[in-house]
């Protein structure tokens, strides 16, 4: 996905955490500003991975997330880590941040 989409990784326990839910009611709430932003979402809720193919440990392992912790992970183009938290986050702290890459600069100048 590298220098073609930007990514939100959601990392969960298990399918039923309430973090889990209120993220993907925040990604569900925007897919306009998601896909003007190529921003692809890639859950890793227990030991499964959707929209990426990826094996969870491998995942987890390179974020350096816990089995039994949720996080959010915002990566860039460049595949440089953005934005982390261990709660979710929002569309405004998500947009601002993504905004303000130089390379989203360049993407909005030429639209």
């Amino acid at each position: 996905m590298r220098w073609e989409e930007r990514v939100l990784l959601v990392f969960a326990p298990k399918e039923r955490n309430a973090a889990l839910s209120k993220q993907r009611k925040i990604v569900g709430s925007d897919g306009d500003g998601f896909r003007d932003r190529q921003l692809r979402i890639v859950e890793v809720v227990g030991e499964s991975v959707s929209g990426a193919r990826d094996y969870a440990p491998r995942l987890r392992q390179r974020y350096r997330i816990a089995n039994d912790e949720f996080a959010a992970v915002l990566v860039g183009k460049d595949g440089t880590v953005k934005l982390r938290a261990n709660r979710p986050i929002d569309t405004t702290q998500l947009f601002t941040t993504i905004d303000a890459m130089p390379m989203r600069q360049r993407e909005m100048a030429a639209n």
